[in-house]
């Protein structure tokens, strides 16, 4: 799978991108299919403890995306993978 990483305002990314690994090859179990997966970290700039984590996954069918805003970026993160879970079950459902 090629995971690639965007940072804007954020120096946590070795331990950004081990704990969004992590997630991610829970999610990548469960559905194999998934090809590509693009995470994107912001610090938001007037209120500092906003962390936001947005992911786009790419199958061979389709893009999905999901964001979340939370004061710890492990919970946006969990929130999102959470999201696509669920976006991915929804897809599974229509295609098959």
């Amino acid at each position: 799978m090629n995971i690639t990483f965007e940072y804007a305002n954020s120096n946590s990314r070795e331990y950004l991108e081990l704990l969004s690994i992590n997630k991610l090859h829970k999610l990548k179990t469960k559905y194999p299919s998934l090809k590509k997966a693009d995470f994107f970290f912001k610090i938001d700039n007037e209120i500092k403890t906003y962390k936001y984590c947005g992911i786009r996954l790419s199958t061979p069918n389709s893009r999905i995306f999901a964001s979340s805003n939370n004061h710890k970026f492990d919970k946006a993160i969990e929130e999102t993978i959470c999201n696509l879970e669920e976006l991915l079950e929804k897809n599974n459902e229509t295609n098959s």
